[in-house]
């Protein structure tokens, strides 16, 4: 049976009140503010930082850090009140997610109003993206790159290289592994658009030998070894045995381990939570997506237009999105954590099925109808 629960807390929270930690540093001690809030952090920290960072848990948690970070400048503005920080914040993160907006609209779904859905309405990415999250702001930053990068294709600037430049740190601030993976698939996308003839082949086969490169600088480089700092974070969830509630293949830190955690990862991705099988009510809007997605899927086989889009964009979605459920579903073996992990891969595997479906003939049967 479904289990109603109220749930009075979770990360967004913990970057304010810590945030209020940094803040409290200003009025008798502006410099310690300054370092603690635009400052590198390090452990141990400084002599006279220290009674800060005992009251801390991010501290040298890039990502989380970033966050508590950007939350002592808004209370600045908010006089510490967190709703007022989710609007600011909101803000902010609209606007790299209309550029988003723009880039599908441009290039891969030719319906505003089904891409609307997408971006604002549909549930993980209503969810993640509407408090105090770093996927909202991954959101916003991919929104930026894709923007920048297009433009880049088009005439090299310094205005558009800035920005450009500017989303991937801020992408590597709140979702590092998300810039890894994306790379590739922008190289790939580059290529394609550059020469279309062949483009579908040609960008999976780039994208490919980038994914390749990356898994084997451990041969140059040995302390560049992905596969096993992907076998160190799935160990961290495995050590407690309360956070693993899906199945996976334990990684060993090979690369050939990898390939073994394929079914596993997209099963987990794809077909979990099912909405007949729901545990609680916060489960819904996640089962919700995997059953909207299958519904796409349906459509797009189904009522299948002719593209009108370049074929370089659709392409991009549809790596990007595997590639994400790829690492995320082979790493993370509790179903919350990868719900929210695996965001961006179902708003691009959405956008590139939607971007395949004829809703003008969908639209013409309802009227008939």
């Amino acid at each position: 049976l479904l289990r109603m629960q109220w749930y009075s807390g979770g990360d967004t929270f913990s970057y304010f009140n810590e945030s209020k930690i940094l803040l409290s540093a200003l009025p008798e001690h502006p410099g310690h503010f300054f370092r603690l809030t635009f400052w590198y952090t390090v452990k141990p920290p400084p002599a006279d930082l220290a009674a800060y960072e005992s009251q801390m848990i991010y501290w040298n948690v890039m990502n989380s850090y970033f966050m508590t970070r950007l939350c002592a400048l808004m209370n600045l503005m908010s006089f510490s009140h967190y709703y007022v920080n989710v609007v600011i914040f909101n803000f902010i993160t609209l606007t790299g997610i209309l550029y988003l907006f723009r880039w599908l609209y441009e290039f891969v779904i030719s319906n505003k109003y089904i891409l609307l859905f997408l971006l604002f309405i549909f549930p993980s990415v209503a969810f993640w993206s509407s408090g105090i999250h770093k996927d909202g702001l991954a959101l916003a930053s991919i929104g930026i790159i894709l923007f920048s990068f297009q433009k880049l294709l088009l005439a090299i600037r310094w205005k558009t290289v800035f920005f450009f430049l500017f989303g991937c740190w801020l992408l590597l601030m709140v979702r590092n592994y998300l810039l890894l993976l994306m790379l590739p698939c922008l190289v790939a996308y580059g290529l394609s658009a550059k020469f279309p003839k062949r483009s579908v082949l040609f960008s999976i086969a780039a994208a490919c030998s980038c994914y390749a490169t990356i898994l084997f600088l451990y041969l140059i480089f040995p302390s560049m070894n992905l596969a096993v700092k992907m076998m160190q974070q799935q160990q961290e969830f495995l050590t407690i045995p309360a956070a693993v509630t899906l199945p996976v293949y334990t990684l060993d830190g090979t690369p050939h381990s990898l390939l073994f955690a394929i079914p596993y990862a997209l099963s987990n991705c794809l077909l979990l939570p099912s909405i007949f099988e729901m545990k609680a009510l916060i489960q819904l809007p996640f089962a919700a997506d995997n059953l909207l997605l299958f519904l796409l899927f349906v459509s797009s086989i189904l009522i299948r237009k002719k593209r009108d889009k370049p074929v370089a964009a659709f392409t991009f979605c549809l790596m990007f999105a595997v590639a994400v459920f790829l690492f995320t579903g082979s790493v993370v073996p509790n179903l919350g954590a990868l719900l929210r992990y695996k965001l961006p891969g179902i708003l691009f595997l959405s956008a590139s099925l939607a971007g395949m479906i004829d809703f003008e003939k969908i639209r013409r049967w309802l009227q008939m109808n």
